[in-house]
């Protein structure tokens, strides 16, 4: 039996009472225009980032229902979704969700199987124009660049991919029989897609759309979920009860772990830990089913369930909070989202939704940068979203959370008073908030002239990090295949953009003196221009020894950003994992593997990450440095303040 014949026996439930949804707070006030330069304020209040909202669509009433994490109230529901809004997933900086139309389930006499997606500006609650898939939409994700957007299409037999930029679907690619869950490796290369009426998984290289050999697994795969170094897959197989792990460096299935009956899906905390399954407690093709469900957690180090934690009737869909603390809980039975404490193991009190509630999806605008005022007593957080996050004496300006931005904000700088800041997103925009000027863009070299044509300069790769000049009358932006470009007094020393880089530039650091930058490459490879001095990078400790060798770290997690020292004579660069290596006259202060840089690594010495560290700015003076992850978590050390996150 089909999937497809298989939902069809699904009947709704009662309607859901829906409750008021509070209006998100964005940190440092109303948003503001690029250029607009408002007065600083002469004292401040801590903001920190907008709270998750989670999103979770009601397949029997219509709509998708938006949920407060902050609070777990829900909002008004965002209607104009399809007749049978079922998959949904949310773009990586926060802004936008898809929701696939399945159909309408309410019987078989009256189905009609559904083909399309719907985008929903997340920051509106506005549905937009559906875009035309295969039929039977039914899982959706996206890759980690946010650019495009793959649908497993059950009645189809076939996998749509959709070009995000444009809202435009291209042409499906065929897999085996009755497509229905999808996950895509955390470095964008692969698709996995469940073919549930042949017992596979079939792997899609994204590069060239081309099939692979597909992978025998359990009974009925529905759902599977990839493990956040990219290592593993697990297919939660509900007609046999189990989830099967895959090695992804070999495609090749391991031994079933016993979990719940019918598990329907499956997600994986940030750090890769635990993985959740919803137990259905019913047979698949149960209409209805007044038994709890329960939800079984996974240990990923051992692949041992643990005890199952009970939730509503019928549970299906799951997703997590970015910083790993709540799962929420789709009850398809009924009309509402359970939510569990994950570190008590506790479900709460059910949330009212739509009824029939199916794919559940947590938007949240990752960190990507962090910024120290001028004395060192706070500094600001930016996120791909556009929001700023202000602590300690940083001063809030405004923001770009609810400006139509080019694309996800990828870089912050501050002035060097600490009157202003810019933020940068991946198309070269700049938007300028308190004293910071605006100097021109890739789109608009010379900012006197109208934008585009001869004024503007095609990017070949997307812009990942910038810097300002010392005056603050000027700024760099760089592009990950190491292009540089300047705007208003910063200097052009160079770029790699004709290089053969191993691995892309992921940001870049200025000189003191405004002489010189920096770059520096995923691998941890340091790139000089002007006066900025070599001092060793991961591939040569030692720059008076040749690189490579004993001369080379071993790391495994991917360098993520770097900071100089206040005098120009050193610098250190973090990678995702928290590990720090500092060079000339950069002080070690420590790590999330070594808190206390006088004790032994490890242990109780170290700090188990959720999210992963994005970013790291220095103290004033040099003695201290600051990380901070993805969620928003920021790390001390030095004489660097711990004056709150932009959690």
């Amino acid at each position: 039996m089909s999937v497809r014949v298989r939902l069809l026996r699904l009947v709704a439930f009662l309607t859901a009472a829906i409750v008021g949804w509070p209006v998100l707070y964005l940190a440092g006030g109303g948003p503001l225009l690029a250029g607009a330069l408002p007065a600083p304020r002469a004292t401040s209040t801590s903001h920190g980032l907008p709270s998750p909202t989670v999103y979770v669509t009601d397949d029997f009433s219509g709509g998708v229902t938006p949920i407060d994490s902050a609070s777990n109230s829900p909002g008004p529901v965002i209607q104009n979704t399809g007749g049978g809004p079922f998959g949904i997933a949310v773009t990586p900086d926060g802004r936008t969700a898809y929701v696939t139309d399945y159909g309408t389930n309410r019987s078989p006499s009256s189905a009609a199987v559904g083909n399309t997606v719907t985008p929903i500006n997340l920051a509106t609650g506005v549905a937009g124009a559906p875009i035309t898939v295969g039929f039977g939409p039914w899982a959706i994700a996206i890759t980690p660049d946010g650019r495009t957007a793959y649908v497993a299409n059950n009645t189809d037999n076939t996998v749509s991919p959709i070009d995000l930029a444009t809202g435009r679907a291209g042409w499906p690619i065929p897999v085996p029989s009755g497509p229905a869950g999808i996950a895509i490796t955390p470095d964008g290369r692969t698709a996995y897609v469940t073919d549930a009426d042949k017992n596979l998984v079939t792997p899609i290289d994204l590069a060239t759309e081309a099939v692979g050999a597909s992978i025998p697994v359990g009974a009925f795969p529905l759902a599977i979920a990839i493990t956040p170094d990219g290592r593993t897959a697990y297919v939660a197989n509900a007609d046999g009860n189990t989830v099967t792990p895959i090695d992804l460096a070999t495609n090749t299935p391991g031994s079933p772990i016993a979990v719940g009956t019918t598990p329907m899906d499956i997600a994986i905390t940030p750090d890769g830990s635990t993985a959740y399954v919803t137990d259905r407690n019913a047979s698949i093709d149960a209409g209805s089913s007044s038994t709890p469900g329960t939800v079984t957690p996974i240990n990923l180090a051992t692949n041992t369930p643990g005890s199952p934690i009970t939730v509503g009737p019928g549970p299906w869909g799951i997703a997590i909070t970015p910083d790993g603390s709540t799962a929420y809980v789709a009850d398809g039975f009924s009309c509402g989202v359970t939510p569990i404490d994950l570190g008590s193991g506790v479900a709460g009190s059910s949330i009212a939704t739509g009824c029939g509630p199916a794919g559940v999806a947590v938007a949240s605008s990752p960190v990507v940068s962090i910024r120290s005022t001028p004395d060192g007593a706070g500094y600001w957080l930016a996120s791909a979203a556009g929001a700023v996050a202000n602590q300690g004496d940083a001063q809030p300006f405004g923001d770009a959370s609810s400006i139509t931005l080019g694309g996800a904000v990828v870089g912050m700088a501050s002035t060097p008073s600490g009157g202003g800041y810019w933020l940068v997103d991946g198309f070269g925009d700049l938007y300028t908030f308190g004293g910071a000027g605006y100097f021109g863009g890739p789109s608009q070299l010379d900012p006197s002239a109208p934008p585009g044509g001869s004024n503007a300069v095609n990017l070949a790769k997307p812009i990942v990090g910038m810097a300002a000049t010392p005056d603050g009358r000027g700024y760099w932006e760089v592009a990950s295949d190491g292009g540089v470009f300047t705007f208003g007094d910063a200097g052009f020393f160079g770029s790699a953009g004709a290089l053969p880089l191993a691995k892309p530039i992921v940001g870049m650091a200025a000189t003191p003196d405004g002489g010189g930058y920096w770059l520096v490459a995923s691998d941890g490879g340091i790139f000089t221009y002007g006066d900025a001095l070599f001092e060793g990078s991961l591939g040569q400790v030692n720059p008076t020894v040749s690189p490579g060798g004993s001369n080379a770290m071993q790391v495994l997690a991917p360098t993520v950003g770097m900071a100089a020292t206040p005098s120009g004579k050193g610098y250190l660069v973090v990678d995702s994992s928290g590990d720090v290596y500092t060079y000339g006259d950069a002080l070690y202060w420590g790590s999330m593997g070594q808190v206390n840089p006088s004790s032994p690594p490890g242990g109780s010495n170290a700090v188990t990450l959720v999210s992963p560290i994005v970013a790291v700015a220095f103290t004033p003076d040099g003695g201290g440095y600051w990380l901070a992850d993805r969620a928003g978590e920021v790390w001390a050390f030095g004489d660097a303040a711990n004056v709150g996150s932009g959690g």
